[in-house]
């Protein structure tokens, strides 16, 4: 009597465990063997390493010798058997199949049952072989949507989780519906998603979720899984980064000509955007508010509607907003608050300076009498004239070389025609003038072009004559000024001019300059060593204080 194969005895030991049911043997004829060598053993070849729950398979079993070279000569039944595998398995199954030329395909082999299977091939006169496979589930979740690598904290896109069926087809019977969860590595608590919930029921075969928010970091990964149900496998999608978040004024407040209690030429727009500055637009939540940041003391914004926005597609848009009072240095905070539970930190964000300066006016100051320079202890009359009309105050201010800062010396009311008119008072040195609105009432401040009122000096020349002095040749003779008004810090100069007439016309002759005494005095002795009609004078020289003046003139004959 032929010996047991070892594919009956392993079937043997797998019965006396309660591994499988004890199974009927049949007696198989005699193999023939090849040239190459006799069969002794089979193998399974062929096999995927997993199929779907429910959904046939295909692989192939081969009769081999000794040293595994497949047995062409060999031909008849085997036996097929699975086995439970360690975790889960399919049902016992016993199936016939034929060889020709040493190879069985099998065909149309499936497991019902998720979990590791082992399957055995066995005939009747060769050695066993065993095989596993894993058998998935009918049921696969796939990530619909998932966040691109690089996203905000508020991740985009959204993820959603599909529920297939071992097909690819979406599973949209309600009865087959699954509760998903998501769960992040590394683990934080801030990951939330709206309503503060990470699991979703699948609607037609998807999870879908919204607001779902991460802290700025690297090497995110978010894995779905059905609770309470093993036999869908979880699934884990790709490594992610999230930006941290800020918020920027894509559209600065401010604008020329900005009006105190008007709306600004240019309304702020703020942005919500990731660390490289590219706006979210697909943000649809949270809240940013304005405030003044700084600008004058009592400042104040209003804007239409409130000075907060809520966020749509990234941005929160103003309008209507309005400074006052009039100033320079305003700037304006951007900070934002969310409305999602659990959202990151974003941070503020503060615009660049710029001024509320109110309508543009104009004001001018002309010289309406008496014309300049002016003699010490003259007046002069001048003539304001504003650009916006009646009742507005303009301060006349004035300044001089002893006192070079403007200082009001008289605030004058425009009339009805934007008029208004100041008579100096009796003036001693040149002054400089100038006419100021000081802002008010939505009008901008405004100050005239400086206009100065020169001021002669005062010169005499002693001793003083009349007509014709006649005199011999190489008479000399000593002329003395008196040059004015002093001003105690600087003495006066002086020059003394001598003109000769030569056919008629007064030329040139020459000239001398002298600084005065602290009394304003000056002398100079000159000798008329050459014929002909003269004349001399004395020059008082300009400076800061005052203009050009000249004495009367002495007029001279040598025969």
């Amino acid at each position: 009597m032929q010996a047991p194969s070892l594919g009956r005895r392993l079937r043997s030991q797998l019965v006396a465990a309660g591994v499988i049911g004890a199974l009927a043997l049949s007696m198989l004829p005699a193999a023939t063997v090849s040239a190459a060598g006799p069969a002794t053993r089979v193998n399974i070849i062929n096999l995927a390493p997993s199929a779907i729950q429910g959904q046939n398979f295909t692989f192939q079993v081969e009769a081999v010798d000794a040293l595994g070279a497949r047995d062409t000569s060999y031909g008849g039944p085997a036996t097929l058997l699975s086995f439970p595998g360690t975790s889960a398995g399919c049902v016992t199954t016993l199936i016939g199949i034929v060889f020709s030329n040493g190879l069985a395909t099998v065909l149309n082999f499936a497991c019902t049952t998720v979990g590791t299977a082992t399957i055995g091939a066995d005939t009747a006169d060769l050695a066993a072989a065993l095989a596993t496979i894993q058998i998935t589930s009918d049921r696969v979740l796939q990530f619909g949507s998932y966040p691109a690598s690089s996203t905000p904290s508020l991740l985009s896109p959204q993820p959603t989780v599909q529920l297939r069926n071992g097909s690819g087809g979406l599973i949209t019977n309600p009865l087959n519906q699954a509760s998903v969860t998501l769960t992040v590595s590394p683990a934080t608590p801030s990951f939330t998603c709206s309503g503060g919930s990470t699991t979703m029921t699948t609607v037609g075969g998807t999870a879908s979720f919204s607001g779902c928010t991460l802290p700025a970091g690297t090497g995110y990964q978010l894995t779905a899984n059905v609770a309470f149900d093993v036999t869908v496998l979880p699934i884990t999608g790709a490594s992610f980064n999230v930006a941290g978040r800020r918020l920027a004024f894509t559209q600065q407040p401010g604008g020329t000509n900005a009006i105190p209690g008007q709306a600004l030429p240019t309304q702020p727009i703020v942005a919500v955007q990731d660390s490289a500055g590219v706006t979210q637009a697909a943000q649809n939540n949270g809240t940013v508010t304005l405030t003044i940041a700084s600008g004058p003391v009592g400042a104040t914004l209003t804007c239409t509607g409130g000075n907060a926005r809520n966020v749509a597609n990234g941005l929160a848009t103003f309008a209507g907003c309005a400074m006052s009072p009039q100033g320079t240095g305003y700037s304006l905070t951007a900070t934002y608050a969310p409305t999602l539970v659990g959202e990151p930190t974003v941070q503020p964000a503060t615009s660049a300076l710029f001024n509320v300066n109110a309508t543009p006016a104009a004001v001018t100051l002309t010289l309406t009498a008496a014309p300049i320079p002016i003699n010490p202890g003259q007046t002069s009359v001048l003539t304001v004239q504003f650009s916006t009309g009646a009742n507005q105050p303009i301060a006349i201010q004035s300044k001089t070389a002893l006192s070079p800062t403007f200082q009001t010396v008289v605030t004058l009311t425009t009339d009805a025609n934007g008029r208004a008119v100041y008579t100096t008072l009796p003036l001693t040195f040149s002054t400089t003038y100038q006419a100021v609105f000081a802002g008010g009432g939505g009008l901008a401040a405004a100050t005239s072009p400086a206009f100065v009122v020169g001021v002669r000096r005062t010169v005499t020349m002693a001793p003083q004559w009349s007509g014709d002095k006649t005199v011999a040749r190489g008479t000399a003779l000593t002329f003395q000024s008196k040059i004015g008004p002093l001003n105690g810090v600087a003495v006066p100069r002086g020059t003394f001019q001598i003109y000769q007439q030569i056919n008629g016309v007064w030329t040139f002759s020459t000239s001398a300059t002298f600084a005065t005494n602290s009394a304003g005095d000056a002398v100079f002795t000159w000798t008329f060593s050459r014929s002909g009609l003269w004349y001399v004078r004395w020059r008082a020289n300009s400076d800061a204080y005052n203009v050009t003046a000249f004495s009367p003139i002495n007029r001279v004959r040598v025969p």
